[in-house]
């Protein structure tokens, strides 16, 4: 019986996971709390932590970051105690992304530089690439724009060698906000986004192509399209809206 309960608890974490990714995360949500009981009743503190993990990347999702931030912390203190340096670059790294969305920049950096070293030091070159957009992103925050350019670049390289076209597809829309904010150039800022909407659209990344569209708005009406920008934004509307992105919403509609 604790072994069919173990397997039920691993097969909702998994869905959980697969929702997610498809931004239900509703019903993302209910996986994870379903899988994190049965596991707290077994006692099985991996399962646990995996658990407490994943509902706290839903949570950030739809912007309960204090339930996330909570979730995310009691993963981590569990990875350390099993050793598990991966678990605990996974929690670092969302913990670094819930600080950074609350604007708690200096928390943040150090969060997802602690996560990159973990990353290099188990040769995940992935998850390096990863962390070096989530870096790059909070030094633009922070106007370093030089330093986000580079992490954005090494990240780009990184997902290239990989033949990560969706990773790819970030550090590229990520780079275009960069060429935005440091302003000299914003016809290099508006390719780099259609570059990343393209491969977006490609891959059939909804949540992606919305970013993407919202980003290309803000170029679009700097450089005096009004019209395109105003179209740009209704479509990542409809596409925010359709995913459940409140955060993504509520950016678009303050464009």
């Amino acid at each position: 019986a604790m072994a069919d309960a173990d397997k039920e608890g691993h097969v909702l974490n998994q869905l959980g996971i697969v929702q997610y990714l498809m931004s239900s995360y509703d019903a993302a949500q209910d996986s994870q709390a379903h899988s994190l009981r049965i596991y707290e009743r077994l006692q099985n503190h991996r399962g646990r932590a995996n658990a407490l993990a994943d509902l706290g990347m839903v949570l950030r999702q739809t912007g309960d970051y204090e339930a996330a931030a909570r979730n995310q912390t009691e993963a981590l203190e569990i990875y350390r105690q099993l050793g598990d340096t991966y678990g605990q670059a996974n929690s670092l790294r969302d913990l670094g992304i819930i600080h950074s969305v609350r604007g708690d920049y200096s928390t943040a950096a150090q969060y997802q530089s602690e996560a990159y070293e973990l990353y290099k030091q188990l040769g995940d070159r992935l998850h390096q690439a990863y962390a070096l957009n989530e870096i790059g992103y909070i030094h633009r925050l922070v106007g370093a724009l030089a330093a986000a350019e580079e992490a954005h670049k090494e990240a780009l390289e990184l997902y290239h060698e990989l033949g990560d076209r969706f990773g790819e597809a970030n550090s590229l829309r990520q780079l275009g906000s960069t060429q935005r904010v440091k302003g000299d150039d914003p016809a290099s800022a508006m390719e780099l986004e259609e570059q990343a909407l393209a491969i977006y659209q490609d891959l059939n990344s909804r949540d992606g192509e919305a970013n993407a569209l919202s980003e290309l708005g803000v170029v679009q009406d700097i450089t005096g399209n009004s019209g395109s920008a105003i179209s740009s934004f209704r479509r990542a509307l409809v596409l925010f809206r359709e995913i459940g992105d409140r955060w993504g919403e509520a950016e678009t509609l303050n464009n």
